[in-house]
């Protein structure tokens, strides 16, 4: 029996190691350690701890590698370094989704998220190129929204859709806190009554001026329009005609 010293064991352990450590082959046949990387061509490959070539990534013409499954933009434009369907490595361009649009009535192209006027109406491009209706505008240059209301110059205003889709400012006439104005100018508040050249008038909604009846003096009620109440030796008449309002009185019937 041989009776190997320390340093021949050694030697051979270290022999045995260097043998048992697995290499790859590239391309060219050249041999590569375990955990080597290098490139050939476009694509960078490594040494895996099997011994076999593994796909790193791409390579882009400035040199900037590109992991497998990755999206890097180069020169403004997005390129994702990928597998094709043999298995082949590729780098290959993104295309970027187009841009929603909006066409105004005039046909012409709108930005997402711009906005614009046509006549009296306000509308924006909203998502998915849908062109929205934002509001209206008054003679004065403010904006109601759509489906608002705002009083101006002392009327109504709403801005909303007809059944067709088609916006419209809807004057509801004189607002609903609108005063009245008597026949001497003078201002009335909502619900107050006045007499005026014999009849009696209330002041209602949106400023409109209602008559109630005729006041008299030899009446002590009112008389009520289009009625008549009988006092003293005469018949007493409040009438609507011809769009006005008429008082009489006649002698009674004896």
């Amino acid at each position: 029996m041989e009776c190997k010293t320390e340093a021949n064991v050694k030697a051979m352990l270290d022999t045995l190691e260097k043998s048992n450590k697995v290499k790859c082959n590239d391309t060219e046949g050249e041999e590569r350690d375990s955990g080597v990387e290098w490139q050939d061509g476009s694509i960078q490959y490594k040494c895996d701890e099997n011994g076999e070539v593994a796909f790193v990534g791409c390579l882009t013409s400035t040199g900037e590698l590109i992991p497998l499954g990755e999206t890097k933009s180069v020169d403004g434009d997005d390129v994702e370094c990928k597998t094709d369907a043999t298995g082949k490595p590729v780098l290959e361009a993104v295309e970027k989704p187009m841009e929603a649009k909006c066409k105004d009535s005039r046909g012409r192209e709108r930005d997402l998220g711009s906005e614009w006027t046509v006549g009296w109406f306000h509308f924006k491009c909203a998502e998915d190129g849908k062109v929205e209706f934002i509001g209206c505008f008054t003679s004065s240059g403010e904006i109601i929204l759509r489906g608002e209301r705002r009083t101006e110059d002392g009327r109504d205003l709403e801005c909303k859709v007809d059944e067709k889709g088609s916006p419209f400012l809807n004057d509801l006439g004189k607002s609903s806190l609108t005063k009245c104005k008597d026949g001497e100018g003078k201002y009335r508040i909502q619900g107050e009554e006045w007499v005026e050249k014999n009849f009696q008038k209330v002041c209602r909604e949106r400023g409109r001026v209602e008559v109630l009846g005729c006041r008299v003096e030899d009446v002590d009620e009112l008389i009520p329009l289009n009625g008549k109440v009988s006092a003293g030796k005469y018949d007493h008449y409040c009438k609507e005609k011809d769009g006005g309002h008429l008082y009489y009185k006649t002698p009674k019937e004896t």
